[in-house]
């Protein structure tokens, strides 16, 4: 039976667990929505196309596709920044929190254990209240770091949700049933 403060403490794990996954969430949203408006995409069209790739693999596309198309510098240096954050443990201790195996510390109330087979955190760790409180602070100080600089950017003031055009109905290999080339 646990005391009404382990009972506290437990909660305030939990409430930090989901808040944990929303700043992720977000974080990752604002990622796919500065590639959709870059590549003037509509939502549905930008859902396809980074709905699959991991945080890492769309980042990786941000960055790319804003030095590509000259984006501004300030927006360049913002993904860098984020992607250097995850890379630099967020990313590690998040997956921790999310997809670890959590038990009660029987000695510390205010702990848990957490157990994690794959990644760059193994085995079992120690896990409290103020682990989880910081790793939260952390990642909303980078999902509003990201969208301070990508909005100021102008990266987000471009039309990604009304239906982009079709410009190719017909692909360079199926132009005619003859398979000639297209006229250059």
């Amino acid at each position: 039976m646990l005391s009404p403060t382990a009972i506290t403490l437990l909660n305030d794990r939990n409430l930090q667990v989901g808040n944990i996954c929303r700043q992720w969430a977000t974080i990752e949203y604002q990622v796919a929505l500065a590639i959709w408006s870059m590549l003037r995409v509509d939502r549905e069209t930008g859902v396809i196309l980074t709905g699959g790739l991991s945080i890492s693999a769309r980042i990786g596309v941000a960055i790319k596709l804003a030095e590509h198309l000259a984006s501004p510098q300030s927006a360049i240096l913002a993904l860098k920044a984020a992607q250097k954050s995850l890379n630099r443990g967020l990313e590690d201790r998040r997956n921790q929190v999310v997809h670890g195996s959590r038990v009660f510390d029987p000695n510390d109330p205010a702990v848990d254990l957490v157990e994690t087979h794959r990644g760059k955190i193994k085995g079992i760790q120690r896990q409290s209240n103020q682990d989880l409180a910081s790793l939260s602070a952390e990642l909303a100080t980078v999902a509003a770091t990201l969208h301070k600089e990508l909005l100021d950017a102008e990266i987000f003031n471009t039309p990604c949700f009304k239906p982009a055009p079709i410009i190719a109905l017909k692909t360079y290999t199926n132009l005619s049933e003859s398979g000639s080339q297209p006229e250059s």
